[in-house]
C-alpha cells in the first residue's frame, strides 16, 4: 500500500469512529443520560419512554449509519461491502460460525449455572431460611443444569434469525468495514484487540444504561464496560478469524446473532428478591458464562499467529499484504 493510499484508508477509519461514537455517544447524552428526579423527566416520562426506545433502536444500527456516512463523504463508494455470503468452498466455517457459537455458548452457560449460580442461590437461601438450603440440590438441580440450558441452546439457534438486522447492521461496521482495514496494518492478535476493543467500548453507552449488566454490581459502570470490551476480544477472535477466511461479515452476524438469541430468554430462573451477578453470567456477555468463547479465542489466536507467520515468510518477497 503507497502513502497516498495507506493516508486516505487512516482517514476513513477515523472518520468511520468518530460518526459512529459520535452518533452512539450523541444519542446516550440527549435522551438517556437525565437524572430521574428531574422535573422535565418526571412530567414527560411515557413521551420520553418512547423517544428513549427510538433513540436505543438508532443507537444499536449506528454503526451501519456511520459506514454510509463515512463511504460517501470520503468517496469511498459501496464497493467491496464484505456482504456476499460465499458459501463454496466455506460451509465449513459457517457451520463453525452457527453451531460451534451455540455448543460454546452451552458450556459457557452450563459452567455458570454449576460453579456460580447453584452456590449463590444456595447462600441466598441459607440466609432466608436453613430448609430451603438443605433442599436446593433436589429441587432446583434439574432446572438449573437441565431446564435453563436447554431454554437457551434452542433460543441462540434462531437467534441469528431473530436478530438479523441489528446483528448485520453492527457487524457489517465491525468485521465488513473496519477489519479488511485493521487487517493490512496489523497482524492477528493486535488485530483482535484493537478490533474487539473498539467494539466493546461503543457499547459503553448501553452498559452505562443498565441493559447487559444491570447496575447493581460493584465497579458500576467501569466494571460492566471493562467486562463488555472482554467479552468484545474473546468473541471477536472467533468472528474475525472466520470473516477473514470467508472475506464477509455474515459469519459474525451468525455468532453475534446466536449469543443475542440467548440474552433474554436464559435466565427464566427467578427467587424471590434474588439477583445474580450478571458480571459472571448467565449471558454470555459474563465473564464466566463465556468462558467457552475465552478457550476458542486462545485456540484462534494461537492458530491464526501461526498461519500468519507462515504467510508472511512465504510471501514476504512479494510484499504482499496478508490478512488470513
Amino acid at each position: 500500500m503507497n502513502t497516498s493510499m495507506e493516508a486516505t484508508e487512516r482517514n476513513r477509519i477515523i472518520s468511520f469512529l468518530i460518526y459512529t461514537f459520535t452518533i452512539s455517544f450523541g444519542l446516550y447524552f440527549l435522551f438517556f443520560h437525565t437524572p430521574k428526579n428531574d422535573d422535565c423527566y418526571t412530567s414527560f416520562s411515557e413521551t420520553r419512554q418512547i423517544i428513549q426506545m427510538v433513540a436505543q433502536n438508532i443507537l444499536l444500527i449506528s454503526p451501519a449509519i456511520g459506514v454510509i456516512i463515512t463511504r460517501i463523504t470520503t468517496s469511498e463508494g459501496f464497493g467491496n461491502l464484505w456482504l456476499k455470503p460465499n458459501f463454496k468452498g466455506n460451509v465449513r466455517y459457517y457451520l463453525m460460525a452457527w453451531l460451534g457459537s451455540v455448543l460454546l455458548l452451552a458450556v459457557g452457560v452450563w459452567a455458570y449455572y454449576i460453579f456460580i449460580y447453584r452456590h449463590d442461590v444456595a447462600n441466598f437461601l441459607d440466609s432466608r431460611s436453613p430448609l430451603y438450603g438443605l433442599q436446593i440440590d433436589s429441587e432446583f438441580g434439574y432446572n438449573i443444569e437441565t431446564d435453563e440450558i436447554l431454554l437457551a441452546i434452542l433460543s441462540a439457534l434462531w437467534g441469528p434469525a431473530t436478530y438479523l438486522f441489528i446483528c448485520l447492521c453492527q457487524e457489517w461496521a465491525w468485521c465488513g468495514y473496519l477489519l479488511p482495514k485493521l487487517a493490512k496494518r496489523f497482524s492477528p492478535i493486535p488485530l483482535i484487540l484493537i478490533n474487539g476493543l473498539i467494539c466493546g467500548l461503543w457499547y459503553a453507552p448501553l452498559v452505562v444504561e443498565g441493559i447487559y449488566y444491570g447496575n447493581e454490581y460493584s465497579g458500576f459502570p467501569i466494571a460492566g464496560i471493562l467486562a463488555m470490551c472482554l467479552h468484545c476480544v474473546v468473541v471477536g477472535a472467533l468472528q474475525y478469524y472466520l470473516c477473514v477466511k470467508t472475506q464477509s461479515c455474515i459469519p459474525a452476524v451468525l455468532i453475534s446473532g446466536v449469543i443475542k438469541g440467548s440474552y433474554l430468554n436464559v435466565l427464566n430462573f427467578h427467587l424471590g428478591n434474588f439477583n445474580p451477578n450478571k458480571l459472571l453470567g448467565p449471558e454470555a456477555y459474563g465473564i464466566v458464562a463465556g468462558c467457552g468463547f475465552v478457550v476458542a479465542a486462545v485456540i484462534v489466536a494461537i492458530v491464526w499467529h501461526r498461519n500468519y507467520k507462515k504467510e508472511t515468510l512465504t510471501t514476504h518477497s512479494e510484499n504482499k499484504i496478508i490478512i488470513e
